[in-house]
């Protein structure tokens, strides 16, 4: 007997305790991933009854978290249309200079400022001398301020009154000073500059925008606003700022705007009411914001119910030579084609739901792609500590069979 036939034999002769001293290799890790991948393709009704109900689970609350999030920034859109982060300077006294308010752009944080005063006495048209129209002299930063484009030397309607007269962007129209009624003012304007802003412009205007004035206040939207150059002092200065500026603003506005050694007053364009909500807070606060993790939480206990259900495969597995890092393996492998094709199935649907109810892409897609990954993570790392634990040794689970 060659020495090759010996040790052959040797490897072949079972031990003193009944076993084998056979060291051939066993389970390799592209059979296990491979064992992995068809169970999941194989699990039928199972695996199809755990997939249906996480793609639930993660699209009911991404689809309601998204939609919450949505009316927020609704909400917050047309607060800040009505005034929010808009601060109002006035000095009764000196007035605010007009330069110094056209210049707080440079600064970081606003987004638009304008200085505008409304003339005492009305106008009218020479087609219509019998009108009396509100005038407001502004700066050409309000144009910024109203979210329309450059207005230049033309005049800019308020929409009632450009419905009333008839008048459309690109029109002409010429003013005259209104005929003084009983009602009308004698005398200077209050406050009147010597820069002479509150003159009515000669000639031909043309109607630079017709657009929504009310941003401004009651006495300054039912008019017409005419473009004055950054001279002299102004009634107003509106200051739209951007989120987290507005507290350091009406800080430093006082002193930024004084005129003649008169710090000028701030105070906010909307004071409480229906708009005196704290978007961010809310944000931050909303009920759904830690839904994803509690939803990962709840996927890794269904894992851990389908391998007690499946815990026969687990003894059979570690009978046909597969041990615990290899059955690891393969569990691991199933739940991650699992939850992948879970994770796709809820990214597309809730996309589809919250698009054809009308929320914007740019809401939809980051909120749904943070929750459906939040909850993918979390519950892969539960199932990860779930294929960790021992569930019975392999004769009791065939016992149990």
């Amino acid at each position: 007997m060659s020495v090759d036939d010996r040790r052959r034999g040797a490897a072949r002769r079972p031990t003193r305790g009944g076993g084998s001293t056979d060291r051939r290799p066993g389970w390799r890790l592209r059979v296990a991933i491979d064992e992995g991948l068809r169970n999941w393709r194989c699990g039928r009704w199972l695996t199809a009854l755990l997939a249906v109900l996480l793609v639930a689970g993660f699209t009911v609350p991404a689809v309601a978290d998204t939609l919450q999030v949505s009316r927020m920034v609704e909400d917050e859109r047309a607060w800040e249309a009505a005034g929010g982060r808009l601060l109002v300077a006035t000095n009764e006294a000196a007035g605010v200079p007009r330069l110094a308010c056209e210049r707080l752009t440079d600064l970081a944080g606003v987004e638009a400022s304008a200085s505008l005063t409304r003339l005492v006495r009305p106008a009218a048209l020479v087609t219509a001398p019998g009108a009396a129209i509100p005038v407001v002299a502004a700066t050409e930063g309000v144009a910024d301020l109203l979210g329309i484009g450059p207005v230049g030397s033309g005049a800019v309607l308020a929409t009632d009154l450009g419905q009333t007269l008839r008048l459309r962007p690109g029109d002409t129209l010429a003013l005259t000073p209104a005929d003084e009624g009983p009602g009308s003012p004698a005398g200077p304007d209050p406050g009147g500059r010597s820069d002479g802003s509150r003159a009515l412009p000669a000639g031909v205007l043309t109607v630079a925008a017709v657009t929504d004035l009310s941003l401004l206040g009651e006495q300054r939207s039912g008019g017409m606003l005419l473009t004055v150059a950054a001279e002299g002092t102004a009634d107003a200065c509106f200051v739209r700022l951007a989120p987290g500026y507005v507290e350091a603003a009406r800080a430093a506005l006082p002193a930024v705007l004084q005129a003649d050694g008169t710090p000028a007053v701030v105070t906010d364009r909307l004071l409480g009411g229906e708009f005196a909500r704290d978007y961010a807070a809310e944000y931050d606060g909303r009920g759904l914001r830690n839904a994803p993790w509690a939803i990962g939480l709840a996927a890794a206990m269904l894992w851990l119910l389908v391998r007690w259900v499946r815990r026969g495969q687990e003894g059979l597995y570690a009978t046909l030579g597969a041990r615990w890092p290899v059955r690891t393996t393969m569990r691991l492998v199933e739940w991650c084609a699992l939850v992948g094709t879970v994770a796709l199935a809820a990214v597309v649907l809730s996309g589809a739901i919250l698009l054809l109810s009308g929320v914007e892409p740019a809401i939809t897609v980051p909120h749904v792609l943070r929750f459906v990954l939040v909850a993918t993570l979390s519950s892969t790392a539960g199932a990860a500590l779930v294929a960790l634990v021992p569930l019975q040794p392999a004769l009791a689970v065939l016992k149990d069979r």
